[in-house]
């Protein structure tokens, strides 16, 4: 898996809490994409079956704004199910990885003007 395509799950209808295949409510699941940051986590609540319900929301303006794009209620249609962070910040930290080629390239090659 790269770094950037963080899956989430996403319910045909309601809550993700309240997918129920046998009602025909499937969890399906979605995949970022770099131009698309929508994967955010928030534990809204904690059960006794369940340690915690993460949920967020999908919103392809940005990062950490699951409040905004939330209903009052906290509830969403979507949730992260890998690690909390942005596909834009992942996708950076393999652009930089990525833009340090030509410049190892330059020095091993002794082009000291590439520098």
């Amino acid at each position: 898996m790269s770094l950037w395509s963080l899956k989430c799950f996403h319910c045909d209808y309601g809550t993700v809490s309240q997918c129920d295949p046998k009602k025909g409510n499937r969890s399906t699941e979605l995949t970022c994409t770099v131009s698309s940051n929508r994967c955010f986590r928030k534990v809204i609540r904690k059960t006794d079956s369940e340690d915690k319900i993460e949920q967020g929301c999908t919103n392809e303006a940005g990062c950490n704004i699951q409040e905004k794009s939330c209903s009052g209620s906290g509830d969403c249609s979507s949730y992260c199910c890998e690690e909390n962070f942005c596909n834009n910040d992942a996708a950076n930290i393999s652009n930089k990885a990525f833009l340090l080629v030509p410049l190892m390239i330059a020095i091993n090659t002794g082009f000291p003007s590439l520098v």
